[in-house]
Order: structure tokens, then C-alpha cells, then sequence
């Protein structure tokens, strides 16, 4: 009679889970799909849980995978992968799915490779396989754990760019047009921009961002303006002098013109709050960080902010 310790294979498939959890947020980052976390913790479960039967059944029956069992375990973990990403055509789900087997079998032939290196430094190749084998299932977790974050960000840029948006990215709450708005922005060396006539900075907002939180009016004059078209005197009375037309140069489109306008109130949102001064709103056509933040702010005025 055979005995099965449930425990070790609970243990086991907890580690699992969380291994599965991590691969597949880096999986959506990378291809900037959205991360919704609820999917993401169901598909790392549904994994977890078919580690912890197969555990069983291989321990209990004591053969390794048979050719069909291989084929499920693959089957199952791509499942998980549409499941926590959607595809809407089949490119998309074939992308999706070798990208998150390949960082699983990057990550852990890198984490196998390190422990059987260090295993090599106290005798020969046979020894070396032993330690590896010996590692605690923790220890495991977390060398997969980092040498995912290395992949990515070797790979990808991921962590580099993940913790600039977290640290550079600032609230603002912005009144245009009587509408009062919130908007996450991020703080860009390379801005600076300035309205000619005022000489003060401009902060770049993405209009399809926020155009479902503004006026449909304004909205609709600006989507004018922005196709190229002259403001008329309807334009001119309810703006007055508030309208900017701010000279652009970009590498991505040329020259040009953007569409800007003085808001009523700009607030900083962070800590200690207050209002900014002499401040223009200019719109861009384009959408900011996949949606991670909906604004530009230059840099030149997070200094005059600290210092003032």
C-alpha cells in the first residue's frame, strides 16, 4: 500500500499558483493586454489545483506523465492563458499563449541552470544535480520569481518601465469648461513645451482619455480644431482669449500645431496639495501608457513646484 503525503503536494500547488499568478500579469504587461486580477488569480488556481490532482495520481500510481497526460498539462495551461486573456482572433490567442510558455520555460531553465552552477562550485556535475534536487520548494518560488523579472526586463524593459510610471506619475484634478476632472500624469523629461504668449508650460492631455468626462459641446469643437480646422466666432466667444494654438515638434509627427486652451483651476493632488499658476491644457490625439496615465507633465514645473 502506498502512501500519499497531501500536504507536500498542497504546498506544492500553493507555490505553483503563485508561480502561474506571476507568469501571467508579466505575460499581459508585456503584450499590454488588460490585467484584470480576478481572472489572472482564477486561471493561476484552475493551474494550482491540476498540479495538486496530478500530484496525487503520479504518486499514487508511482509512474511519471504519460504521452496523453503531457498533452492535457499543456492543453490545461493554455486554458489558463485565454482564460485570463480573451482573445479576439486567433493570432492574438497563439501570440498570448507561446509568450507565457516561453517565459515559463525561460524562467525555469535560467533558475535550474543557476542552481546547478552553484551546485558545481562544491564538486562535480553529479553533486551539482543533487543540490539542485535539494532546494527548498520556497527557495525555488522565489529564484523562478526574480529570474522572470531579469527575463522581462532584459527582454522587454518591463520592470524599468513599470516602476518609472509608478514613480514618476502624479494626480491632477483639472476644471475645463465648469467640468472638474482627474487625471494621472506622467512626469517627462523630454516636455517642454510652452504657450508662446504666456510663456507658461503645458501639460499634454490625451483627448480620447478624457473626452467622455468633458462637455459634448467642447468636446465637439475641439475634435474640429484638432482635424485642422480654423476656430470659428463661435469658438471665439465662448473661449475668448483662452484658446492657445502651441508650435509641436515631434519625431513621431513632424510639425505642427496643438490645440490648446487655459483651464479654469489645475490642482496638484499629491502631497502637499495645491493650485497651479499660469498653466496651459493642450490635447493630443494620441492615448498616454495604454491607459496607465492620461496626461504629460513636464518636469521644468515639478521643480518650480518643489522650490516654490
Amino acid at each position: 500500500m502506498r502512501v500519499v503525503y497531501i500536504d507536500v503536494w498542497l504546498y506544492r500547488a500553493f507555490l505553483a499558483g503563485l508561480m502561474n499568478a506571476a507568469v501571467l500579469w508579466t505575460t499581459g504587461k508585456i503584450l499590454r493586454y488588460p490585467v484584470k486580477r480576478g481572472r489572472i488569480l482564477t486561471a493561476a488556481t484552475v493551474g494550482a489545483v491540476y498540479l495538486f490532482i496530478l500530484g496525487l495520481r503520479r504518486d499514487a500510481a508511482a509512474h511519471s506523465l504519460g504521452g496523453w497526460e503531457t498533452v492535457l498539462f499543456f492543453v490545461v495551461g493554455a486554458m489558463m492563458v485565454l482564460w485570463a486573456f480573451p482573445p479576439n482572433n486567433r493570432t492574438k490567442a497563439f501570440r498570448v499563449v507561446l509568450l507565457f510558455y516561453f517565459l515559463t520555460f525561460v524562467t525555469v531553465g535560467l533558475s535550474w541552470g543557476l542552481l546547478c552552477l552553484s551546485g558545481l562550485a562544491a564538486g562535480n556535475w553529479a553533486q551539482a544535480m543533487e543540490f539542485a534536487g535539494g532546494v527548498a520548494s520556497w527557495q525555488v518560488l522565489l529564484l523562478n520569481l526574480i529570474s522572470l523579472l531579469f527575463i522581462a526586463e532584459l527582454g522587454w524593459g518591463m520592470v524599468h518601465e513599470a516602476v518609472w510610471t509608478r514613480t514618476c506619475s502624479i494626480p491632477l484634478r483639472i476644471k475645463i469648461d465648469g467640468i472638474s476632472i482627474g487625471v494621472t500624469a506622467l512626469v517627462d523629461t523630454g516636455h517642454f513645451l510652452r504657450d508662446p504668449l504666456t510663456l507658461a508650460p503645458v501639460v499634454v492631455l490625451s483627448f480620447p482619455a478624457v473626452k467622455p468626462l468633458l462637455p459634448p459641446k467642447f468636446c465637439a469643437s475641439l475634435e474640429r480644431l484638432l482635424e485642422g480646422d480654423l476656430p470659428t466666432a463661435a469658438d471665439e466667444r465662448v473661449w475668448s482669449n483662452r484658446l492657445r494654438l502651441i508650435p509641436l515638434t515631434s519625431v513621431e509627427t513632424g510639425s505642427g500645431l496643438l490645440v490648446g486652451i487655459v483651464p479654469e483651476e489645475v490642482g496638484w493632488l499629491c502631497s502637499p496639495p495645491r493650485l497651479i499658476q499660469n498653466v496651459v491644457c493642450g490635447f493630443s490625439r494620441q492615448s498616454f501608457g495604454k491607459g496607465e496615465y492620461q496626461a504629460l507633465f513636464p518636469a521644468a514645473l515639478v521643480t518650480e513646484l518643489m522650490e516654490g
